[in-house]
């Protein structure tokens, strides 16, 4: 699921690519070296960076606490997250099926003979001649008959029916639980007014330019800017800052283990309702009220 630490990476690695737009190995676009991370700096680091003989700008990524507002409004639906190609194969001649491809664990095959169907999903440790051995074992309790010769099975022409042969691997479904909208602080630390100036020029077009964003999960966070301010420490401090404040409004999801469906069964649900569990007794049994008008 998508978290805070997911977005504050993606802003940060936003962050990075505007101001080290070849790279950190080179230099970066304000020239001075600049330090982008999540959290709140280290005062002595920080101190140490600003009045170094080649300055060091940070800038910072940080969670505003207190300014976070739920705004959860999407029902909790399931959704395919990932869908993964079965590496295993089979195909049906005649009444012959043969187990080919390559064997991954988990990916599994579903064999219906009629309206009987067997499955097996493949192990670590199988091959396409055990996973046709395991599915023969299955087969043999219901067909005794069914016989198996390396990766083939083959069955009695006359157990009657289709036989049809389905493959499949296990993927993920994905869905929204709750949503969140939370302020982020991005901050400018600089030793004078001009990198302070030079950083943030770079860094707000690129994030600007930026609406919807991926998130780990498949879902988006949505950014918006709320606002930004100067502060100046000049006198007592030299630390020029300038506090960018942007809101994210991103989701948390639940994802699981989703198996693509081989087999159904059909049947008939009871109603309690209008099929109740006793037995009516016959109308001929009942012996209505008789009134006599006179």
């Amino acid at each position: 699921m998508a978290d805070l630490s997911d977005v504050q990476t993606y802003l940060v690695n936003t962050l990075t690519t505007a101001l080290y737009p070849n790279g950190t190995s080179q230099p970066s676009a304000i020239t001075n070296p600049v330090k982008i991370y999540a959290g709140w700096p280290l005062p002595a680091q920080l101190d140490a960076d600003l009045i170094a003989a080649t300055p060091i700008v940070h800038i910072s990524v940080y969670v505003q606490p207190g300014m976070e507002v739920v705004t959860s409004r999407y029902p909790r639906d399931w959704y395919t997250q990932t869908t993964v190609a079965c590496t295993l194969t089979a195909t049906v001649s005649g009444n012959t099926i043969t187990i080919g491809g390559t064997v991954t664990a988990g990916h599994y095959v579903t064999i219906h003979l009629g309206n009987a169907p067997f499955s097996y999903a493949a192990l670590v440790t199988d091959t396409t001649a055990t996973v046709a051995s395991a599915l023969q074992a299955l087969i043999a309790v219901t067909f005794p008959t069914a016989a198996v010769a390396g990766n083939m099975i083959v069955v009695q022409p006359t157990l009657g029916g289709l036989i049809v042969a389905r493959c499949a691997a296990p993927g993920t479904s994905v869905r929204e639980l709750e949503r969140t909208k939370q302020a982020f602080l991005v901050t400018v630390w600089a030793p004078n007014n001009t990198l302070r100036v030079a950083a943030a020029k770079i860094f707000r077009p690129a994030l600007a330019a930026i609406s919807m964003f991926p998130l780990p999960d498949g879902f988006a966070g949505w950014l918006t800017y709320e606002g930004s301010r100067d502060i100046d420490r000049s006198e007592k401090q030299n630390i020029y800052c300038r506090d960018v404040t942007y809101w994210v409004e991103y989701p948390t999801t639940q994802s699981i283990t989703s198996y693509p469906i081989t087999t159904a069964s059909t049947g008939i649900e009871i109603d309690p309702v209008s099929n109740p569990p006793f037995t009516p007794l016959p109308w001929s049994s009942f012996t209505p009220d008789e009134t006599t008008i006179s």
